[in-house]
């Protein structure tokens, strides 16, 4: 995990990078979109990318997380959120809490999936809206999506069709 570091320069310059901006620790569709990346990591790594996972959460929080979900990327901290304002992300009650958001999180626990749980003395703020980037090895943005609600991810096929397109 690291604070206030470039991936797209230095020893990472080679890639294509992936920013991944997720709302909290706790966004149960996030850790299931990560879990998806985890899958086609091949894929993209032969596409010359590299996922980077960017949280603004509290550095506890994320080594919590990382450990729990076991995941392969690395991870930047923005806690000012340089990075995620720098994108044009935003926060929104209304687009996290949705009645869309909530019937999906009712659907999961009636399938028997357990909802993340808040961490304990760890506060995130769950309003914060996620975006997927992608920069090319000069730093310039090639995709930029801001989620537009707490469930919305581009598919992970124009993820790969983009980091295909400047390889």
């Amino acid at each position: 995990m690291f604070e206030g570091r470039d991936f797209s320069r230095g020893e990472n310059s080679e890639y294509n990078v992936m920013y991944h901006f997720y709302l909290n620790f706790n966004n149960f569709k996030t850790r299931q979109y990560i879990t998806a990346n985890c899958v086609i990591q091949d894929e993209i790594s032969r596409r010359n990318g590299k996922v980077v996972i960017i949280s603004f959460g509290l550095r506890e929080g994320a080594l919590k997380w990382l450990q729990e979900t076991q995941c392969p990327f690395d991870m930047l901290l923005d806690p000012r959120r340089q990075i995620y304002h720098a994108f044009g992300l935003k926060r929104s009650v209304y687009k996290v809490w949705s009645v869309a958001a909530m019937v999906y999180y009712a659907e999961q626990m009636m399938e028997g999936k357990p909802l993340p749980k808040p961490y304990e003395n760890i506060h995130d703020d769950t309003q914060q809206m996620g975006g997927d980037f992608i920069l090319d090895k000069e730093g310039r943005v090639k995709f930029l999506y801001p989620s537009k609600t707490s469930r919305d991810r581009p598919d992970i096929s124009v993820i790969l069709d983009v980091l295909k397109k400047i390889q």
